[in-house]
């Protein structure tokens, strides 16, 4: 199951941008520079590739970076992947750098719907509930919702957050639905820090 879960999430990130995960891709990993401090039962994870910190949920072994070159109609874009999993979950940030687009001459709201809108049909998803989210004044929006994989129910909350021109999503799947709001679940989503 761990496994299946940790594939989810990466097919889950790119399904978010409705791009399309081929079976025949294989992930590198990178020797970008991160760094683990313990901080009591969590653990954080700092990323100065990524520019980002977030705080582990209990449990969850370390986050492991891979990234994928991904081609799509407004040209390359690049997906890098910081994933872990244990027995029932799995959770991870992903990011992309959509340098083509200027974020001046569109309507967040249907970027984020767009998003939103691609996530679920690619994956079969049942929007439970959504809001719009803001990190350290960044737009963003935040979803809950239901997919099948395998013929097994799992739940899903997935944060979206604009910070110029790279979309982060945080990411958190599993197949017990009372973990997504459990207190270790929602210390994982609101520890996450850009770095400025």
């Amino acid at each position: 199951m761990r496994k299946n879960l940790g594939l989810w999430l990466i097919c889950l990130a790119f399904l978010s941008f409705s791009f399309i995960i081929s079976n025949h891709h294989t992930f590198a990993a990178s020797d970008a520079p991160s760094i683990l401090e313990s901080q009591g039962e969590n653990q954080d994870f700092l990323s100065p590739d990524g520019q980002f910190k977030i705080s582990l949920p209990e449990s969850f072994p370390d986050l492991k970076r891979q990234e994928m070159p991904v081609q799509t109609a407004i040209g390359p874009i690049n997906t890098v992947f910081f994933m872990s999993s244990n027995a029932n979950s799995a959770c991870g940030v992903t990011y992309n750098d959509f340098n083509q687009i200027d974020f001046n001459k569109i309507s967040l709201s249907r970027f984020f719907d767009g998003t939103r809108d691609g996530a679920l049909k690619k994956v079969g998803g049942i929007l439970e509930r959504e809001t719009m989210i803001q990190r350290q004044g960044y737009p963003g929006r935040s979803i809950f919702y239901q997919a099948q994989r395998n013929g097994q129910p799992l739940f899903a909350r997935t944060d979206f957050i604009l910070v110029h021109k790279r979309m982060y999503q945080l990411i958190y799947i599993t197949n017990h639905n009372e973990l997504l709001s459990a207190p270790d679940t929602t210390r994982f989503f609101d520890s996450f820090r850009i770095l400025t």
